[in-house]
């Protein structure tokens, strides 16, 4: 069987300065409507002491349609497919 070709078009983007260092996001929650998808990424901090649980924040959120997000799910699965493939590609090797 051939591998699937997979082509991603790449729209042109404008990264503000601001948004250049990203944020790190261990923790996510997706919260789904009839006509929106949020998807919240946080990041968990430990209680060294555990007083308290492990607290949860909110690091950024997305609001897409429930079509942007079917997109975004097929896209990343592509491209984990893509990396996957190439990976096993070189261990075979």
């Amino acid at each position: 069987m051939e591998a699937e070709k997979v082509q991603i078009k790449k729209l042109p983007f404008e990264l503000p300065e601001s948004l250049r260092a990203g944020v790190y996001s261990n923790v996510f929650s997706v919260t789904i409507t009839n006509e929106f998808v949020v998807l919240d990424f946080g990041s968990s901090i430990p209680d060294a002491g555990k007083v308290v649980p492990d607290k949860n924040v909110v690091v950024s959120r997305v609001i897409t349609s429930r079509e942007g997000a079917e997109k975004l799910v097929g896209l990343i699965t592509k491209l984990i497919n893509r990396v996957e493939s190439t990976d096993s590609d070189k261990v075979k090797k």
